[in-house]
């Protein structure tokens, strides 16, 4: 009676290996497929009634958001989930799943292309950066003297309907859905002032 017992488990212990062993190779192919962000990703962190936090982020990186922000700084792990709708990240060093609102049609851009404008395969290099740029990427705000690299890093990459040209003196960001404001540069590629 207790012969059938034996083989049985060998089939269970063995059936179990495999699929470690896939997990394993899924997340090997995870690491593999993980990207750096090359700069700050503004996220509102969203409760739904349950009490379950949501995370969402859009292509307009609303830097003030009405519900909590969690920032996640350049050198981020993340990896793409969906590459249609609905767009989703996974945020590896922080084990979340963030919603990623995209426009294409104001982007100019399909959300693959826009992603791999805003990450990297290898850590984004973060040295050149004074000590303000630095500041304002850690607060995630752009501030009077900035260069326009680390006001991109602090800021995100404009939306392209508002901010054109990276070349442009002038780069419009979003505080909310609602409400914008524009980050001036002079002749030497610093911040000149900040307009609401």
């Amino acid at each position: 009676m207790g012969h059938w017992k034996t083989p049985l488990l060998f089939l269970f212990i063995f059936g179990a290996g495999l699929l470690l062993s896939a997990a394993r190779v899924d997340i090997a192919a995870a690491s593999n497929d993980a990207m750096f962000t090359r700069y700050n990703i503004h996220v509102e962190t969203q409760e739904r009634v349950n009490g379950v936090p949501v995370y969402v982020t859009s292509y307009a990186n609303y830097i003030y958001p009405p519900s909590g922000l969690l920032l996640l700084p350049p050198n981020s792990r993340v990896l793409l989930l969906n590459k249609s709708k609905p767009y989703m990240i996974e945020v590896l060093d922080k084990n979340i799943r963030v919603n990623f609102e995209f426009n294409a049609n104001r982007m100019g851009m399909d959300f693959e292309h826009y992603m791999k404008k805003i990450t990297s395969p290898t850590p984004v290099d973060l040295k050149g950066l004074t000590g303000l740029d630095r500041k304002g990427i850690e607060e995630g705000r752009a501030l009077k003297g900035m260069s326009k690299r680390g006001v991109m890093m602090a800021l995100g990459y404009p939306a392209v309907h508002r901010t054109p040209s990276l070349d442009s003196n002038s780069w419009t960001y979003w505080k909310d859905r609602y409400r914008t404001f524009r980050v001036q540069f002079d002749s030497s590629e610093l911040v000149s002032g900040i307009i609401d």
